[in-house]
């Protein structure tokens, strides 16, 4: 019954089978998507979403662990500020998570009893362990720092500890639901491919039956016909032709052959040319006297179409190469017809590159102005050159800010702030961050190096100086300097001070050498303490000679001495008055008995 059924019938038939394979092989498809995609769904919005939380749990908890360590550590109240805010927005991340897990688990969404069973006892843990935290901080409010270290390390410790271990348990039970699901997926994928491939085969098989079926009631000649000219069309001009027959298809086949070896030739002058093109022989062409009628015309063609291509070509490359060298105004003469995109094409080109060397350059200018919150106007742009205006200007706005942001940084160490933290850059960029931090360590350092010494003076120990081999350049030469300036000035205060101590001995005479610049306020002080100290000895000398003499009635003129210098004068003056009054007085007397006696 097949082989009387028309070729079109059976045409029909092996269609239709066809497409009720394939049909099959959809909905068979369409139930393992279903079945993979169930699965996959319970991975990504269901375990993995309980595992999140789960990690956000340990996370919090990890944090607040180290939080509660640093309680016990900071000593400055506006540090244990700090750090109690961190525990406060760690222990709301934690609520955030429990919120949103416990839903899951109120809603029942695919709970295990395990999953029950471990939450149970990271809450319960959790309640044990929330107010050891309270009496932590309480205690270190409280200025008991020994009571509160103790519980931290001997009661809370251990339960964080096992907190951390309950959520991890929770995390690798998630972990093992999604692996076996996971299995489960691979197996159904496995099994869907072979089934797959099982319809395929069959519709192969069916497929591949009909045709043959099919090309073996066409007759043998039209099926030699129909090879020759199938072996034309893909270019083999090289087939064997039977050309025996003197039949219409013997007729056809003589022809095929004709054609054949007429494009057997065309197609080896193309070559050739080609070659010699590929070569660089662009004047070489097609060597039409070997082509008759339309073959001829169609070689003519093809020489005058690759002629005028060159022309073209050099035309567009003349003005190409202009660009390339920065001659945006090079001129290219319109092309007819169609070509006319080409003349289109380079405008635009010429256009884009213009404008975008315009945009650059007006930029360039007003950033240079100082209004660098000037950038390229995109809405000029398309495509890559849109892409390439964004990235223009967001490279110069980032370099912009990473400057304003160095600013700032530099700025705050100009202000003393060695305790700024420094935002990290990626990349090659990261030289900046080891930089600055470089010198903010090597400020602090100098600083605290300073203060060191500072302290090491104030408790006496004056032969304390800054460790200059510790840094190098710069900050060596400041060590150095700031050494030398601190041992000038101890010098010049031993000096001054063995001079004072000469004093003190009695050497009013003891020199001192002259110090230079402002530093000679010290030799004026020394000098002025001499001056008082001799005049005071002057004067002293003064009184002792007159009552040697027995002017014991002279007096010391307190006037030329100020301060406490004149209260000494006045001092003196005041002792020798109750001295010498008495003995004026007896004297007086004796003179009276005397002269009444004569």
């Amino acid at each position: 019954m097949f082989k009387n059924m028309l070729v079109a019938t059976k045409l029909w038939f092996g269609f239709i089978s066809v497409l009720v394979l394939m049909a099959l092989l959809v909905m068979i498809g369409i139930n393992k998507v279903n079945a993979i995609n169930d699965d996959l769904t319970k991975i990504s919005d269901v375990n993995s979403v309980k595992q999140r939380y789960a990690i956000n749990f340990r996370g919090s908890v990890h944090g607040r662990a180290i939080s509660l360590r640093d309680v016990t550590l900071v000593k400055d109240a506006s540090e244990l500020s700090s750090v109690l805010a961190d525990i406060d927005r760690l222990n709301q991340s934690y609520a955030d998570s429990a919120k949103l897990l416990d839903e899951m688990f109120t809603n029942n969404i695919q709970i295990t009893d395990d999953e029950r069973s471990i939450l149970a006892s990271i809450k319960e843990t959790e309640a044990k362990t929330l107010p050891l935290i309270k009496e932590v901080i309480s205690l270190k409010q409280a200025g008991d720092e020994e009571a509160a270290k103790a519980m931290l390390m001997n009661q809370a410790k251990p339960l964080f500890v096992e907190w951390l271990a309950r959520i991890n348990q929770f995390i690798d039970l998630e972990e093992a639901k999604n692996k076996d699901v996971t299995t489960v997926v691979r197996a159904s994928a496995n099994s869907f491919e072979k089934t797959m491939f099982l319809l395929f085969a069959v519709a192969a098989f069916i497929g591949i039956g009909f045709a043959t079926l099919i090309t073996k009631n066409i007759t043998r000649r039209i099926s030699v016909a129909s090879a020759v000219a199938e072996s034309i069309k893909n270019g083999n001009m090289s087939a064997q032709i039977d050309v025996s027959a003197k039949d219409e298809i013997g007729s056809m086949l003589l022809k095929m052959q004709s054609m054949a070896e007429t494009l057997k030739s065309l197609s080896s002058e193309i070559v050739d040319m080609a070659l010699a093109q590929d070569k660089g022989d662009t004047d070489v062409l097609l060597n039409v006297n070997k082509f008759q009628g339309s073959y001829r015309q169609m070689a003519d063609r093809i020489n005058a179409l690759v002629t005028s291509n060159q022309d073209l070509n050099n035309q567009v490359m003349s003005v190409i190469n202009e660009f390339g060298q920065g001659n945006f105004d090079a001129p290219l003469k319109p092309f007819p017809g169609k070509k006319l995109f080409i003349n289109n094409t380079v405008e635009t080109v010429r256009a884009n590159i213009k404008t975008f060397i315009t945009e650059m350059q007006n930029m360039s200018q007003q950033h240079d102005l100082g209004e660098t919150d000037v950038v390229m106007d995109t809405t000029k742009f398309k495509g890559a050159y849109l892409e390439m205006s964004h990235g223009v200007n967001q490279m110069v706005a980032s370099h912009i800010q990473e400057k304003s942001e160095m600013i700032q940084m530099m700025r705050a160490l100009g202000d003393g702030d060695f305790n700024l933290k420094v935002k990290q850059y990626p990349g090659k960029k990261e030289e900046i961050n080891k930089n600055l931090d470089r010198l903010k360590a090597k400020l602090k350092g100098i600083v605290d190096s300073v203060k060191w010494v500072t302290n090491k003076h104030a408790q006496g120990n004056i032969d304390m100086s800054l460790h200059a081999h510790l840094f190098k350049g710069g900050f060596a030469e400041l060590a150095t300097e700031v050494n030398a300036i601190v041992a000038g000035q101890l010098e010049l205060t031993e000096k001054a001070l063995a001079c004072v101590k000469s004093f003190g001995e009695g050497d009013f005479d003891a020199p001192l050498e002259k110090f230079p610049g402002k530093k000679v306020f010290v030799n004026e002080a020394i000098e002025q303490v001499r001056a008082n100290l001799k005049a005071l000895n002057q004067d002293a000398q003064l009184l002792a000679d007159a009552a040697h003499d027995g002017r014991v009635t002279v007096r010391v003129d307190a006037d030329r001495h100020q301060g406490d210098y004149r209260k000494i004068v006045n001092g003196m003056n005041e002792t020798l008055e109750m001295i010498v009054g008495p003995i004026v007085t007896v004297q007086q007397s004796v003179e009276t008995i005397n002269t009444a006696a004569r």
